[in-house]
C-alpha cells in the first residue's frame, strides 16, 4: 500500500466501539473514592521514569535509535554551546595578552 492511500476503518468494528463507549455511565462516588485512595496509596508520581541503571541505559540506547541524524538535537546545541564558550575564552585570554609570545 502507498503511502497516499488512507485504511479504511472496519465498520463493524466502529460500530462495536460505539456500543462499547455506551455502555460507559460514568464513575460512582465509590469508585471515585476508590481511585483516589489507590492514587494516595500508591503515589504514582513518584515513580516516573527507569529506576535501575540498566533501565537508565536502555532508555538511552532507545533514544539513540529514535533520532534521525549522529547527534541529538540536544547533544548538538551543547557541543554548540561548548565551542561557542571556548572561543570566548580564547578571545579574552588574547584581549589580555595571555597568549602574545
Amino acid at each position: 500500500m502507498s503511502t497516499q492511500q488512507r485504511m479504511q476503518p472496519n465498520p463493524r468494528r466502529s460500530e462495536a466501539a460505539k456500543r462499547n463507549r455506551a455502555k460507559r455511565k460514568g464513575l460512582t462516588e465509590e469508585g471515585r473514592k476508590r481511585l483516589s485512595r489507590a492514587a494516595i496509596e500508591k503515589k504514582p508520581w513518584l515513580h516516573v521514569g527507569p529506576a535501575t541503571l540498566k533501565r537508565k541505559l536502555q532508555s538511552v540506547i532507545n533514544g539513540k535509535v529514535r533520532q534521525k541524524g549522529e547527534f541529538s538535537v540536544r547533544e548538538a546545541r551543547a557541543q554548540v554551546k561548548a565551542s561557542r564558550e571556548f572561543l570566548q575564552s580564547l578571545l579574552a585570554h588574547t584581549e589580555l595578552g595571555v597568549f602574545d609570545m
